[in-house]
This record gives structure tokens, sequence and C-alpha cells, in this order.
């Protein structure tokens, strides 16, 4: 199992992309291209609505983890998930995962740019998503696999091809 990590605006779905054509199941129904993302996100609207629903105080953890327990069990190995508010979950996950991380690395800067462009966030606010889906991501990827993605340096087939288990 895979969970493509990363702060959002930093490669994500380029990296997701590259999973579901390469034989890793990102989903069934993912979010529609836009503007910002025109080759699409790759992030399954099931998951991303728990999350979503669960970080709104829509749903309670319980209800989010027998969710995502369905949606796991739905899903064909081998498969991954991708969504920037997993940075907010990290814990819940985690207790119900065993993933292998895929993090992607971008400059800050690009990132906050990319955000007030976008989103239309003021600095202020998006500095601090930055900072805070930073701190959870270094504090709970310790001990787990991770495999780091420069998107302005590295070639995904490079880094990826022969890491991944698709049988």
């Amino acid at each position: 199992m895979y969970i493509i990590i990363g702060i959002g605006r930093c490669g994500t779905s380029w990296v997701a992309e590259y999973l579901h054509k390469n034989g890793v199941s990102m989903g069934k129904k993912f979010a529609k291209p836009n503007a910002s993302n025109i080759n699409g996100f790759y992030e399954d609207i099931e998951f991303k609505n728990f999350n979503q629903d669960y970080l709104e105080d829509k749903i309670t953890t319980k209800q989010l983890t027998e969710g995502l327990k369905k949606l796991k069990n739905e899903r064909k190995e081998p498969w991954g998930i991708k969504d920037p508010r997993i940075c907010h979950l990290l814990p819940i996950y985690l207790a119900l995962f065993n993933p292998v991380f895929i993090r992607c690395n971008r400059p800050h800067k690009d990132i906050i740019k990319s955000m007030i462009k976008w989103y239309g966030w003021n600095y202020e606010y998006s500095k601090g998503l930055v900072d805070f889906r930073e701190k959870q991501i270094d504090k709970h990827t310790k001990g787990y696999e991770v495999i780091n993605i420069d998107i302005l340096k590295d070639r995904l087939g490079v880094i990826l091809d022969g890491r991944l288990s698709t049988n």
C-alpha cells in the first residue's frame, strides 16, 4: 500500500498519475481536472470525501476508520492513495495501514506561490499550512519506508521503476 504524501502543490498528482498508469490502483473515480491541474488529481473521490468530512467535523473518528477500512477492502492490490489532507490524518491512517510513503518535494516558496495563485489564499495562511504539513510528515513518517521525489530534479521512472510492487 502506497501513500503519496506531500504538502500540496508539490507534484503528488503527477506521481499518482504515474502510479495509476503503471499498475497501482489509485481509485475508481477521481476528482476532475481543472485549470490548476490539467491532467487531473488522481485523488480517489471516496477517500477524499471521508478525509474532508472528518476534518470538517461531519463524521466521527469511528466513522472515518470504518469508511477507510471498507474502501481498502474494495481495492485490488497493489493500491495507493493521495490527498494532501492526509498530512492532517496520519495517526489515523497509520493505525489502519502499513504504507510505503512516496514523498513529493518542491521548494516551499514555489508551493506558497502556487497556493496563492490557484486557491486565492494569502501568504500567511499558505506558509502556515506548508509549515504545519511539513512538520506532520516529518513527525509521522519516521520508521517507515519513504521514497523521496524532488519534482524539479527527479525522473519518476528512474526512481520508482523496480521499487514498486505491482504483482
